[in-house]
């Protein structure tokens, strides 16, 4: 009989480191992007909460800049490119746009939100 207690408090135990793994999947998940403009938007609300140091106005240059001293896992190779294609979508050159790669800019903001 005693074998029975021992296995509700296990399945209990799983019950609940389950129910906490999906607790805590749900409230660091990144917000989604259907494209460029989207997925920096996602950076900057991310950098917002992540980066309080950089000076209000800062450039995307110098959240690069900061990011790299923190030494995140993110390919800036691609991300480069998907800065360079946002800015050409800003100032007028869109042509590049609908190609561009806005996946790194997710990771990005993913790797700043779990440096917490």
């Amino acid at each position: 009989m005693d074998w029975i207690y021992g296995l509700v408090g296990a399945n209990a135990a799983l019950y609940l480191l389950l129910a906490y793994q999906l607790i805590h999947a749900w409230r660091s998940r990144t917000r989604h992007a259907g494209n460029l403009r989207e997925a920096f938007g996602v950076l900057d609300e991310e950098v917002k909460k992540e980066m309080p140091s950089l000076p209000p106005g800062h450039t995307w240059r110098e959240m690069v800049a900061e990011a790299k001293r923190r030494d995140l896992q993110v390919d800036w190779t691609s991300f480069g490119k998907s800065m360079d294609a946002y800015e050409e979508l800003r100032y007028g050159d869109s042509e590049r746009v609908a190609e561009a790669d806005y996946r790194e800019v997710l990771s990005l903001a993913r790797e700043l939100k779990r440096m917490k």
